[in-house]
């Protein structure tokens, strides 16, 4: 007993020498220090990395403040700002000091004289707290761009020189970042920020600046976000994974159900391999990636079906509700939701002008309330009754920003096709330098896939369900086009395949301007079941003055439906929509009868009659049927007196809710069987 309490005595002890002895390090800077272009920050700027270098002894706290400028008049001066308080507050033993680079840039070098003077008073008031802290001055990275006006040459011609020159009237200690960058503009994708690869390297050479002991940067083996706990993987396919590690090191791969894989990073640290899935079903897995001394383990790892859910903000629209909005069955929805083998990843709403490789969240969420309520719910509907058919693991990507237009989900490669566009709609097709701020990110060609395509491109997919066009309405010859070429780029760079895609048509809303009908023809149009393009109709889904139709269940059935049945091949279930074959006038009373494909079964009789026909004459002015009514497979049409109809427009307006369904109750899409845009 003396001996266990005695031993309690010298650990608690020991904790308190421990913590009387670390050394508190705090890294003063600009968005270079706080890693404002890196997608985890927290990980990889270069305060976080040189933690890691420094190890259980040191305590780092990254104090970095995006446009701060040492020049004391400026409206960003970094003396000025509350972060610079807290600092100096948190008492650091250690003090890294870069600033300088936006200090550079053209509109600013008129203020260069007091930049010295700046940067002076910080490290004397640095030198001035009762830690007395060591102090050492950082010069700014090598510029490698013209990005926001920054100009390399008075970089190295000024302040580089101005910063060895505070360093030697203060008695700070200089690291010379600016020397060891000049041929890692690699590492620089804007030309000023490092990516994860460029701020490792500035830890490293910090980390021998504070300790005198050389250090060559390692990038620490890591995976992007859509590989965690809970994942799944397509069943009975070879599924990639990717990651990160030391660049080239072997990295091996051994999955919990066959033999290990091995690969070499490359040069920047990637790496990549391939791994054979098993059939569905709900035994559990897991995932072993080492690389020399360092381990990750993936666990709870299922085998079943992956789709991908994109578009704008129909999908994006929440179990729990949105714009004010509140989903059909929504809150009984989250209370059920709890599904161990139903599992979503949610990728966070954000648009970039530069490709990012990850998404800053926790991974894969098993299907429950806390998860439901804030995924898709025309996703969650569709996933949920896929899981309960097929009686398997379902896993769903969500991808979805409102507002979006299809060029903002294209990559580069599809936007170039398109570049004798002048269009504002399409931002003219004009892809942003990743430095250039841009307006309207919703309509701007590539940053939305960059942001939340790019990170999970290549994730093995069965399909993808696809809800979007009302932000490309007043396009009905040029989408198609688009739309084709997107999805072939897609399925080229997701290398699993020639996958199905299933979209969704855009619903009856009153825009005021006359675009819904010509843009759901054109969505008809582009259905090909021999390429696997298929639609689903939702003429009876909208809502007059709301673009976010509550009526979600209704879509993800649908969407299922259509799935179940074309991809899976579930026998008795038939997705087959009806759609507007012929017409003829009978020849005895004049009226006009209209003929359907997927009609097989006859017209459906609803509670209701039959409404949104429309006849016209040579004339061009339509007018109301007098009667719309459903003969077998046909629906007959009574014309107005005195009209001889050479046309007839079905539900061809923004706003009007469809009424004729077949059988199975799926409803007819709006058409026309002329081609007239002059009528009156």
């Amino acid at each position: 007993m003396k001996k266990l309490v005695f031993s309690i005595v010298c650990l608690l002890t020991a904790t308190i020498v421990s913590a009387k002895d670390i050394q508190r390090v705090a890294c003063l800077g600009n968005s270079i220090t706080k890693g404002s272009w890196l997608v985890k920050p927290q990980r990889d700027a270069y305060p976080a990395v040189l933690q890691q270098y420094l190890g259980a002894g040191y305590e780092v706290d990254n104090w970095g403040l995006s446009a701060a400028r040492a020049t004391q008049t400026a409206k960003t001066a970094y003396i000025k700002s509350d972060i610079c308080r807290q600092a100096l507050e948190s008492q650091p033993q250690i003090v890294t000091i870069l600033l300088g680079t936006d200090d550079s840039r053209k509109p600013y070098q008129g203020e260069f004289d007091s930049f010295k003077p700046g940067l002076i008073q910080l490290v004397k008031q640095c030198q001035a707290l009762p830690t007395h802290p060591k102090v050492y001055l950082l010069t700014p990275p090598a510029i490698h761009s013209v990005a926001w006006d920054n100009d390399s040459a008075f970089l190295q011609s000024h302040i580089v020189p101005a910063v060895k020159t505070v360093a030697a009237e203060t008695g700070a200690t200089v690291i010379d970042l600016n020397a060891i960058t000049q041929s890692l503009g690699r590492y620089y994708p804007d030309g000023i920020h490092p990516d994860v690869n460029g701020a490792g390297r500035l830890a490293a050479a910090i980390y021998t600046g504070i300790t005198g002991k050389s250090k060559q940067y390692k990038r620490p083996l890591s995976l992007p976000t859509i590989f965690t706990d809970h994942a799944v993987l397509q069943q009975q396919s070879d599924a990639a994974i990717w990651g990160w590690g030391a660049a080239g090191q072997k990295v091996t791969v051994k999955p919990s159900w066959s033999k290990a894989v091995t690969t070499t990073a490359d040069a920047d640290g990637n790496w990549r391999v391939r791994i054979p899935t098993r059939q569905a079903g709900y035994t559990k897995y897991s995932i072993h990636i080492s690389q020399g001394s360092q381990r990750l383990e993936l666990h709870d790892i299922l085998f079943g079906e992956v789709w991908f859910a994109a578009g704008q903000s129909n999908m994006q629209m929440e179990l729990g509700g949105y714009y004010s909005t509140a989903v059909d069955g929504g809150p009984e929805a989250i209370a059920n939701s709890t599904c161990e083998y139903l599992r979503f990843y949610r990728v966070p709403h954000k648009d970039c002008a530069r490709p990012l490789d990850d998404v800053n969240i926790p991974g894969w969420e098993v299907s429950g309330p806390a998860a439901a309520v804030h995924f898709s719910a025309t996703a969650f509907f569709f996933a949920r009754q896929l899981q309960r058919v097929l009686n398997i693991p379902v896993g769903v990507i969500q991808s979805a920003y409102g507002g979006a237009s299809i060029n903002s989900f294209m990559t580069p490669d599809v936007v170039h096709q398109y570049s004798y566009i002048k269009d504002p709609d399409y931002k003219d097709m004009y892809i942003p330098k990743y430095w250039e701020t841009y307006t309207w990110a919703k309509h701007t060609p590539t940053v939305v896939y960059n942001a939340m395509v790019r990170p999970v491109q290549g994730y093995n997919i069965k399909g993808a369900i696809w809800y979007q066009g009302e932000d490309d309405r007043r396009h009905p010859d040029l989408y198609p086009k688009m739309f084709e070429s997107w999805l072939r780029d897609y399925q080229t760079k997701w290398q699993c395949g020639k996958w199905p895609i299933y979209y969704a048509q855009i619903a009856p809303y009153d825009y005021n301007d006359q675009t819904a009908a010509p843009f759901r023809e054109c969505q008809e149009k582009m259905e090909n079941p021999a390429e696997g393009k298929y639609m689903i109709c939702l003429m009876d889904n909208g809502l007059e003055k709301n673009i976010h139709p509550s009526d979600k269940p209704t879509v993800g059935f649908r969407f299922a439906q259509r799935v179940l049945d074309k991809t899976y091949g579930i026998t008795g279930i038939n997705s087959t929509y009806p759609h507007f074959k012929s017409l003829e006038t009978r020849a005895k009373d004049g009226k006009i009868i209209l003929h359907f494909t997927g009609m097989d079964d006859g017209v459906a009789k609803k509670p209701y009659k039959f409404e949104g026909f429309q006849v016209s004459d040579n004339s061009k002015q339509f007018y109301n049927v007098k009667e719309a009514k459903g003969e077998g497979a046909t629906i007959v049409l009574t014309p107005p007196d005195g009209v001889k109809p050479v046309a007839v427009r079905y539900c061809w307006k923004d706003y009007q809710k469809g009424t004729v369904y077949n059988m199975r109750g799926l409803p007819l899409s709006s058409f026309r069987t002329d081609q007239w845009n002059d009528v009156k």
